[in-house]
């Protein structure tokens, strides 16, 4: 593998590069061919008025604006950070991560960084070093000159991308290339890689993750529409919409009708409650209301299903209850599973190793947990407890080892203690 770009351009080179040119064009491609049908002639984006090529800097614009759009990218977050993650070591380690928090809000840093790292396809958390440039690469330091954990957003970033070839034994004679960034660049100022955690869930390349906003961008402009169109009708039906007929055997004169509008331009601006007219018969064409009720459950639905928040914990319902023990605990699973899966493996011991790689911080071998979320009711528990406790009774009698029951009695404590 060769650290920089070779200068001069091979037959092959040239090949791999318009081959890289053409798969970098395909997904433009194939966004503009979706939403047609008909052979091409009837193209829903249009029709519907939906943005085919959505970028961060947009998302970025609907979640600042649009409090539903906020909702589905913070829901899973807040609930994710909802406890801070509880640090276990045999040294001094967690004792030393505790200070580092409550001196640069170290766990508010992590919860900002998931946060905004949805909104587009990644978030960035940068370590500013005391004496270090963000240009260099990143040289050992003490824990004490780490003084900020400074977070972006992909919309205020550029990536600075190199090239690098890489042969195989088995492939010698056919070059590959791959991508890796060379610098992060935040206005004039550029970072070093080394300098930064990168924060990207679900991402295959390890640079570009999945938005929580992309994928409905254009639902949620949907639901301004119905919101704004409905209120907009409310307003011309609540006010009115007048229409002046001349009535059939009258003579009207033009300044008759100059003083049939002020009449009604009174009436409509409620500055008199009657309207006296010679020869012209009034009428409201002000179309009737239409409920939006149906159309926004279909908005929701789908937001819901997409964003796989149930729409109960979303959206609330229309009497302020709250959503199904079933669907909360559903929820909270998914959730505990982030926990372990993606946050603890990719931001929070990310983070961590790169501390003790080149930080005084201890090097140790440490644990994280987290406080569980789903829990249940009393009854609940209380009919569990119950349940096992006939089963403990059972499998007493009838003589089974004691490494079945001293399962079965934790299970009952952790019951009892948390839920």
């Amino acid at each position: 593998m060769k650290d920089t770009i070779a200068t001069k351009n091979t037959p092959d080179q040239i090949t791999q590069n318009l081959i890289g040119e053409l798969e970098s064009m395909l997904p433009s491609y194939m966004a503009a061919m979706t939403g047609m049908q008909f052979k091409n002639h009837r193209d829903f984006y249009t029709i519907f008025g939906w943005e085919r090529r959505v970028t961060s800097a947009m998302c970025s614009a609907l979640y600042n604006y649009h409090g539903i759009a906020r909702a589905v990218n913070d829901t899973p977050v807040d609930t994710t950070w909802r406890y801070k993650p509880q640090i276990t070591s045999t040294d001094g380690f967690a004792k030393q991560i505790d200070t580092l928090d409550r001196r640069i809000r170290l766990y508010n840093a992590l919860q900002t960084a998931d946060r905004v790292s949805g909104i587009g396809q990644f978030g960035i958390i940068v370590l500013g070093i005391r004496g270090q440039s963000y240009e260099k690469p990143l040289r050992k330091f003490k824990l004490d000159d780490l003084v900020k954990l400074e977070v972006f957003q992909d919309a205020e970033v550029s990536l600075e991308m190199e090239a690098a070839e890489q042969k195989s034994k088995e492939q010698a004679n056919t070059p590959r290339y791959y991508y890796s960034i060379k610098y992060y660049k935040i206005g004039i100022t550029r970072i070093h890689p080394s300098r930064v955690i990168h924060i990207a869930e679900n991402s295959v390349d390890g640079i570009y993750g999945h938005s929580r906003l992309l994928p409905i961008y254009n639902q949620l402009h949907d639901m301004w529409k119905i919101s704004g169109s409905s209120a907009e009708q409310f307003y011309i039906s609540a006010s009115l919409l007048l229409s002046a007929q001349g009535i059939d055997g009258f003579k009207i004169k033009a300044a008759d009708g100059v003083a049939l509008q002020e009449k009604l331009l009174e009436l409509v601006n409620r500055m008199k409650g009657f309207l006296v007219s010679n020869g012209f018969e009034i009428k409201n064409i002000a179309p009737d209301i239409v409920s939006p009720k149906d159309s926004w459950e279909v908005m929701e639905k789908f937001i819901s299903a997409t964003s796989r928040i149930p729409r109960r914990i979303l959206f609330g319902s229309e009497m302020g209850q709250l959503a199904s023990t079933q669907d909360q605990n559903n929820y909270y699973e998914r959730i505990e599973s982030r926990q372990k899966n993606y946050v603890t493996e990719c931001i929070i011991n990310v983070l961590f190793d790169k501390l003790i790689a080149f930080s005084d911080l201890e090097k140790t071998t440490y644990s994280i947990t987290w406080h569980k979320l789903s829990s249940l009711t009393d009854k609940e528990v209380a009919e569990s407890v119950k349940e096992y406790g006939t089963a403990y009774k059972y499998l007493s009698e009838v003589g089974v080892d004691g490494a079945a029951l001293a399962a079965i009695a934790g299970k009952i404590q952790e019951m009892i203690t948390s839920g």
